[in-house]
């Protein structure tokens, strides 16, 4: 909800595209292949974006490699109009671009990016009313998902947000929802734009429902309320969350890292699919991003890229799941000064059987942290290796899926036998060689592992089969069976 820019003016070559009666898509030139099966990734701005408005788009086209798009899109709500209109009218727009996209490049994928407010449009076009008619997308990528709610009781007084919200309330109730608000009320927020009853209604989502239209992403919605949107989130749709760990539009109050592991559990509770490989907490990112360091907006990028080759190699929706069957619990504790001086790392000594109590929690009662999807490769949790402090490690499979159990195995195994080979320091060595897994650069990958779960032996040498679960992880322990 930033009405200010930090970007200079500039121009960019590119196509604009037309799709009637009133939108339109500016594509950044970059070298493509000569296909029909170009994919596309179609960004959605929040409020007041327009194309440009927003740098990193220009990036992760640069980024990305020669078949694939990005399309920034102009809605009917793009600019100051977003006032008099509705997630529910932009999930519309955007069914109208994705099947003109569709009919250009018939054989292409469709991912559907969303920055701000554009996070609701995603969400609204693949879970709301009527999504069962609009064209299928093959991923969603948030980006700032932000209660909108939560961002302006922080940037309003108490009695003025109560204020525009009775005043908003009693002109839906009397008939009134498409008569603009007072401009007294909305103006120490949103400037000189005309807000109508009802928009202001589905963004602030006042109490004591907080069943506005727009209200997606608060932290205090139950999980009942997430089953109905994160929870319908199909299988075939991948959700990508990219969370600002700077974002100023988020209240100090809110827990940045539980709430996003919260919407991916309950993401693949239902069903759906989840990357938690590149998903999570961008460190340091602002809302927006503009004006940050090239580190920073690199993350971002390199966090979208991953996304979409998992996407084209197949690792993540429908087709991923239906590789690998269901578990229960695989547990074991890792202790950083053990690995390091075992160069054969045969297998995680001493492993025992840990009840967890909760799976809404990052500890349970006994101190065994549970990892979910968003941290399944995230050494924060759960490794130390600066202070070298051991502890104990639960992962639940049921929320972070098999492939989950087979990137935090695998990574587990290539840890271990770094630090035994002095390759491994820090949590930055422990970042670096997790991309280099993800991207494919080591020998063996994570596909091998699904067959051949390499993690005994000196460099791996010695074959750890399903036999071996049993022996090595503890007679209690309720292994991962493929």
């Amino acid at each position: 909800m930033d009405l200010t820019s930090s970007l200079q003016a500039s121009a960019h070559p590119g196509t604009l595209h037309f799709v009637p009666p009133n939108l339109s898509l500016f594509e950044p030139t970059k070298p493509l292949v000569r296909s029909l099966n170009i994919n596309t990734l179609v960004w959605i701005g929040g409020m007041y974006d327009t194309p440009l408005q927003v740098a990193y788009p220009i990036s992760i086209a640069q980024a990305l490699g020669p078949t694939w798009s990005v399309v920034t899109a102009l809605l009917a709500s793009s600019g100051q109009s977003w006032g008099v209109s509705s997630i529910a009218r932009d999930a519309e727009d955007m069914a109208k671009i994705i099947t003109y996209l569709k009919s250009r490049y018939p054989g292409g994928k469709t991912v559907i990016m969303g920055h701000s407010t554009g996070c609701q449009d995603c969400m609204e076009y693949i879970v709301g009313a009527n999504a069962d008619k609009r064209p299928a997308v093959d991923g969603i990528i948030l980006q700032a998902p932000v209660s909108d709610r939560e961002a302006l009781a922080q940037d309003l007084p108490e009695s003025f947000m109560n204020e525009a919200n009775q005043t908003a309330l009693k002109m839906c109730r009397e008939g009134k929802d498409k008569d603009a608000l007072p401009n007294r009320l909305t103006k120490p927020c949103f400037g000189r734009i005309a807000i109508t009853a009802r928009r202001w209604c589905d963004v602030a989502s006042p109490a004591p429902n907080h069943d506005g239209a727009d209200d997606y992403f608060s932290s205090d919605l139950s999980d009942d309320r997430l089953r109905n949107t994160f929870g319908k989130l199909p299988a075939s749709t991948p959700l990508l969350i990219l969370y600002g760990g700077a974002d100023e539009s988020v209240p100090d109050f809110v827990d940045k890292r539980r709430l996003v592991q919260k919407w991916m559990h309950i993401t693949e509770s239902g069903g759906g699919s989840v990357d938690g490989l590149n998903g999570g907490i961008v460190e340091g990112a602002s809302h927006n991003l503009n004006a940050q360091s090239p580190e920073i907006v690199q993350d971002l990028v390199t966090r979208v890229t991953g996304f979409v080759g998992r996407l084209d190699r197949g690792e993540i929706g429908a087709a991923a799941g239906d590789q690998l069957a269901g578990a229960d619990t695989l547990d074991f504790p890792f202790t950083p000064e053990s690995a390091a001086n075992d160069t054969h790392a045969s297998s995680f000594d001493g492993a025992q059987s840990t009840t967890a109590t909760t799976s809404d929690t990052e500890e349970s009662e006994d101190g065994a942290y549970i990892i979910h999807q968003g941290a399944a490769i995230d050494p924060e949790p759960f490794l130390s290796l600066d202070s070298h402090r051991s502890c104990d490690c639960t992962i639940l499979a049921d929320e972070i899926g098999p492939e989950g159990i087979m990137k935090l195995a695998y990574a587990q195994y290539e840890h271990k036998r770094m630090m035994a080979e002095g390759g491994v320091k820090d949590h930055e060595d422990w970042g670096t060689m997790l991309n280099s897994i993800t991207e494919g650069e080591h020998e063996t990958t994570p596909d091998d592992i699904m067959w051949n779960f390499e993690m005994g032996g000196s460099g791996g040498e010695t074959p750890f089969r399903p036999d071996d679960v049993e022996s090595s992880f503890g007679s209690e322990s309720t292994y991962y069976e493929w």
